[in-house]
């Protein structure tokens, strides 16, 4: 009989492990960043609901910073302080404009940054 070399396949304890290590690294900055990416998509919902307010856009800004406070405080919402709105008149158009960031501390002084940017044009 001939002798059959078999060559072993699949994958050895070191790739595994090593495999294991980026998944469980990339589930904990999903664990840490999901959260505020939950925050950023409720802050959007109070923003249309606030825009599809029918005549919002004659209301003075501090109305129209109020409701969407409002609004967020029955969402939950955390990550957004009073400095981060801004209500913009323009000739022809009012804009409702949130920017703000959040930080997450993931481990040591390695910190994660999401940067959040969001205008609705109020009618």
């Amino acid at each position: 009989m001939k002798d059959v070399i078999q060559r072993q396949a699949g994958m050895t304890l070191i790739g595994f492990v090593l495999l294991l290590g980026m998944l469980l690294f990339a589930a904990y900055v999903g664990m840490k960043i999901v959260p505020a990416y939950i925050d950023y998509f409720s802050i959007v919902n109070a923003m249309e609901a606030v825009a599809a307010e029918p005549g919002i856009a004659g209301r003075p800004p501090r109305e129209i910073q109020q409701k969407l406070y409002n609004r967020l405080y029955i969402n939950y919402a955390d990550d957004l302080d009073r400095d981060s709105v801004r209500v913009l008149r323009a000739r022809d158009s009012v804009v409702l404009r949130v920017e703000y960031e959040v930080r997450e501390a993931l481990f040591g002084n390695l910190d994660v940054c999401i940067a959040f940017k969001k205008s609705v044009v109020l009618r």
